[in-house]
Order: structure tokens, then sequence, then C-alpha cells
């Protein structure tokens, strides 16, 4: 079985799934897991799905999926960026920028 299938039969792609299609995706979702690799596949799954412009999302073939996948998205920030912690200035950063309309995508 692949990640995507695991993702997709997850309750964390039901939540995402359902919130996107009644036009009430949260502001934030914390997700937690024993393995961090797996956490980290389900994350960028979410990501995916939130700025998918395919009918079966996450289709991980339109434009906004492959950026993603490049990290060439402009409307994604991955933090922490440098250290291994979320460091006070990378809150202070997030609250400044989260004003900013997107650019390439519906969600930021």
């Amino acid at each position: 079985m692949e990640i995507k299938d695991l993702y997709v039969s997850s309750q964390l792609h039901n939540v995402i799934s359902n919130d996107l299609s009644e036009n009430m995706l949260n502001h934030c979702y914390m997700i937690s897991g024993a393995d961090a690799y797996l956490l980290d596949k389900y994350t960028f799954f979410l990501v995916k799905e939130i700025m998918c412009m395919g009918d079966n999302k996450p289709c991980l073939e339109c434009l906004n999926c492959q950026k993603i996948e490049h990290s060439n998205m402009v409307d994604l920030c991955i933090y922490p960026r440098e250290n291994k912690t979320l460091m006070v200035a990378d809150i202070n950063e997030i609250v400044s920028d989260c004003y900013i309309t997107p650019i390439e995508s519906k969600y930021k």
C-alpha cells in the first residue's frame, strides 16, 4: 500500500476533505504522531489536498501539487526553517505574514 492510499484512508483526510467540501477550512490544524516520516508525508498530502486544483484531491498532477512537490509553492511556508524547534522569531514572522493574501492558490 502506498503512502497516498494510507493518507486517503486516514481520519486526517476525512476531516480535511469534509471541511473543504463545506467551505469551512479552519485556520489551523494540529497533527501529531509517533512516526516522524509518516507525519511529514501526511502533512504534505494535506497541503496538496488543500491547494489542489484537480477534481480528485490530492491529484498530485496539477500545477499546485507539482509546485508543492518541488518546493516551489510561493504560498507555502514551512516552519521551523533553520532550527529543529519553533522559535519566537518564527511565530512573529507567521503573525506578520498571515495578513498577506495568497498569490498562486486560494489558501496560504
